[in-house]
C-alpha cells in the first residue's frame, strides 16, 4: 500500500514519443494499485477512505447505441471527495451525476469516462470544476473487476501551485514562440516554411494531423499538412471543397476564437455534410482556429483528434501561429501574383518577353546539349483592324488567338 505517494510533488518525464507529459506520485496508484483498490468488495474500498487526495468510482451509463456517455453513477466516495464536493456520501452513492449536479457542457467530462469504462484507457487532465467551484487535475483508469466503472483521483490546483504552473507555463510559451518567429524570419522557402510550422505546432497539439485549410475564392483546399506516424495523408483528398462546408465553423468561431469540436458526432446536425466528410477519416474530435488577415479570411489551421499539450500555453500558442500563417499565407500570394504579373502579358497571360527568356532558360538547364526551334508568330493586318474596328476589337482578337495557342 503507497498512501505516501499522494503527498508527492509534481515532476514531468518523456513518454515513448518524446513527449513531456507531467507527473503526480498519485497516478501510479491508478495506474497500477487501483485493480487492488476496486473490485474486490465494499470493505476493500473503505479502507481507503482516509486518503487524502479526493478519490471516486463511477458507473457509467451509455446511450442506446453504446458509444457515448450520458450520465454517471457513484459507486465510492471517500473522505476527501466528500470535503471537496461538500456533500455527505449518502448523498452521492447510487445518485447519478447529473441529478446531483444540474449541469450542462459535461460533454468533454464524460468522454474521460467512456475512455475509461469502455475503452480501458488511463487519461489526466485539467478543468475548473463547476460543481466545487476549483480547478482540478484528476487521472482516471478503469476498474478490472467492475467492467462498467471507472476511478478517478482529483486535485485541488486553486492556490500557490497554480499559480507556480501559470508562470512556468507562460516562460515555456513564450520560448515557443521565439523559436517559432525565428523559423518564420529565417527561411525563405514558402513550402519547407509551412511544413516545419506545422511540424513545431505537433509539439504542443498532440493530434493525429495538423493541416491547413486554406480558401481561395469560394472553395477551401488542403494545402499542407503534417501526420503523426501510421496516419493516412488525407490533402489530396481535401481540395477544391464548396465554401458552404465551412459554414458552421464560421457561426462557431464568430462566438468564440476556435471551432472546437470534442465529440465530431455530437456536431452532426450542425452540419452533416462536413459531419460525412469528417467521418470518413476517422475524426473523433477536431480543432480549427482561422486564420485572418486585414479582416479577410485566409483559412483554418486544423487538428484532428487532439490534445492540447499542458506544460504550455497551447491556446496562446495556436492563435499567435495562426496570425503568423494567415501573413505569410498572404505575403506569398501577393509574391505569386507580383511575380505573375512581371513574366506575363496582362491581356492574355501569355508569357511576356521576361518570362519566355525565363522559360527558355530553364528549358536549356534541364535539357543541356539539346537542340530546339523556337518559331515567331505575327497576326496580318492588325494595326487595320484597331483602326478600323477599335482597340475593343484589337484586345479580342489578341485573346482569341491566344487561345488558339494555349489549345495547340
Amino acid at each position: 500500500m503507497r498512501i505516501s505517494v499522494f503527498y508527492c510533488y509534481r515532476n514531468c518525464y518523456r513518454n515513448s514519443s518524446g513527449l513531456l507529459r507531467p507527473v503526480f506520485h498519485k497516478c501510479l496508484l491508478l495506474q497500477s494499485d487501483v485493480r487492488e483498490i476496486i473490485g474486490l468488495n465494499q470493505q476493500s474500498i473503505d479502507f481507503y477512505k482516509d486518503i487524502p487526495a479526493p478519490f471516486a468510482v463511477f458507473r457509467v451509463l451509455l446511450n442506446e447505441n453504446g458509444d457515448q456517455v450520458v450520465d454517471t453513477e457513484y459507486v465510492y466516495v471517500n473522505d476527501a471527495y466528500c470535503r471537496l464536493s461538500h456533500c455527505e456520501p449518502d448523498a452521492l452513492i447510487g445518485k447519478k451525476f447529473l441529478s446531483v449536479y444540474e449541469l450542462s457542457g459535461t460533454d468533454s467530462w464524460f468522454a474521460y469516462c467512456y475512455q475509461a469504462a469502455v475503452q480501458k484507457k488511463s487519461s489526466h487532465g485539467f478543468l475548473f470544476s463547476p460543481e466545487v467551484q476549483h480547478w482540478l487535475k484528476f487521472n482516471a483508469g478503469p476498474v478490472a473487476s467492475m467492467p462498467d466503472c471507472c476511478a478517478f483521483i482529483f486535485m485541488n490546483v486553486d492556490s500557490f501551485q497554480n499559480e507556480r504552473d501559470f508562470i512556468i507555463k507562460n516562460w515555456a510559451t513564450e520560448d515557443f514562440l521565439i523559436s517559432m518567429a525565428k523559423m518564420f524570419s529565417m527561411e525563405k522557402d514558402h513550402s519547407i516554411m509551412m511544413n516545419r510550422m506545422l511540424e513545431l505546432v505537433s509539439q504542443v497539439v498532440h493530434a493525429d494531423r495538423i493541416y491547413i485549410m486554406e480558401k481561395l475564392g469560394e472553395t477551401f483546399s488542403n494545402t499542407f499538412e503534417w501526420c503523426r506516424d501510421g496516419v493516412k495523408h488525407e490533402m489530396d483528398n481535401l481540395q477544391n471543397l464548396d465554401a458552404s462546408w465551412f459554414r458552421p465553423w464560421e457561426k462557431m468561431v464568430q462566438k468564440d476564437s476556435a471551432a472546437v469540436i470534442p465529440n465530431v458526432k455530437d456536431w452532426k446536425q450542425d452540419g452533416e455534410t462536413m459531419y460525412t466528410l469528417l467521418e470518413q477519416q476517422d475524426i473523433r474530435s477536431l480543432l480549427a482556429l482561422p486564420m485572418d488577415y486585414n479582416g479577410q479570411l485566409i483559412g483554418y489551421l486544423c487538428a484532428d483528434n487532439y490534445c492540447l499539450e499542458e506544460s504550455v500555453d497551447a491556446q496562446k500558442i495556436l492563435e499567435t501561429v495562426s496570425l503568423f500563417a494567415a501573413s505569410k499565407i498572404a505575403n506569398h500570394r501577393l509574391m505569386v501574383q507580383l511575380d505573375h504579373l512581371g513574366s506575363h502579358d496582362a491581356l492574355t497571360g501569355l508569357l511576356n518577353r521576361r518570362g519566355m527568356q525565363a522559360a527558355m532558360e530553364d528549358y536549356l538547364r534541364e535539357h543541356p546539349g539539346e537542340t530546339f526551334s523556337c518559331v515567331y508568330l505575327d497576326i496580318d493586318d492588325f494595326k487595320r483592324l484597331n483602326d478600323q474596328l477599335g482597340h475593343a476589337a484589337g484586345d479580342a482578337a489578341l485573346m482569341q488567338f491566344a487561345e488558339q495557342l494555349r489549345i495547340g
